[in-house]
């Protein structure tokens, strides 16, 4: 499983893949591990994968605290889905 995941990050941080990512972000979400929700959160800056990085963070549970600033900064993105995202991340983060 250790390995799995460490497979999986390498590849989910390659953006030479492109939006092909935004499952591996997802999978990793899921493991509910800092480790991968940081990833998830560096990536976001990626417009490939940006809504579902956004959506996939409010999926995980506990949400920690200081994700806002990550967040927030896409709220007047030019994409309306990742203003939609982020709108509704926010909504779910602790204050």
């Amino acid at each position: 499983m250790r390995r799995d995941v460490f497979l999986i990050a390498t590849l989910a941080a390659d953006r030479t893949l492109g939006s092909g990512r935004a499952a591996l972000l997802e999978w990793l979400i899921e493991q509910g591990t800092d480790d991968g929700l940081h990833i998830v959160v560096d990536q976001i800056d990626d417009p490939s994968v940006r809504a579902l990085g956004i959506k996939y963070i409010r999926q995980f549970t506990p949400l920690p605290t200081g994700l806002r600033p990550a967040i927030e900064r896409y709220v007047g993105d030019s994409d309306s889905e990742v203003r939609k995202q982020a709108k509704a991340t926010l909504k779910k983060l602790p204050q």
